[in-house]
């Protein structure tokens, strides 16, 4: 009798290495999966990443190659989201000072606003990585 074969688990699976090979478009895709993903959270949608890679049109494999979980889209989606739409120049931040308790401080309080202003996205974020694999 042969044997199955069976999909990788998902701790198996290796992601897309970004820093070698076609590095530009391994970030348009990468970005084309997050925004996709934006779309989704910032509507209240539960998703996979298979829904994600339809609404990105980027294979499904491509897409588990970057991403080999739901919770590690959907922590990369509200992260992003949070700092595009809030904190663009963060890193302005770090060049005020440089002061380590001032940075620290800086940090915190950024943190604490962002977490104030997207408590939703954040709890959801929480959730997603606490549900059962």
């Amino acid at each position: 009798m042969a044997k199955k074969l069976r999909a990788p688990a998902k701790a198996d699976r290796q992601t897309t290495d970004l820093e070698t090979g076609r590095v530009n478009q391994k970030a348009r895709t990468r970005e084309a999966l997050v925004d996709a993903a934006i779309t989704l959270v910032s509507k209240g949608q539960d998703f996979s990443v298979a829904d994600v890679a339809d609404l990105a049109q980027v294979s499904r494999t491509t897409a588990y190659n970057y991403f080999p979980t739901k919770e590690a889209l959907y922590a990369q989606a509200v992260l992003t989201f949070v700092a595009r739409t809030d904190y663009p120049d963060f890193y302005q931040l770090f060049k005020q000072s440089t002061d380590v308790d001032k940075r620290v401080q800086a940090v915190v309080q950024t943190s604490d606003a962002s977490v104030a202003l997207h408590e939703e996205l954040y709890r959801g974020m929480l959730r997603v990585s606490l549900e059962p694999q």
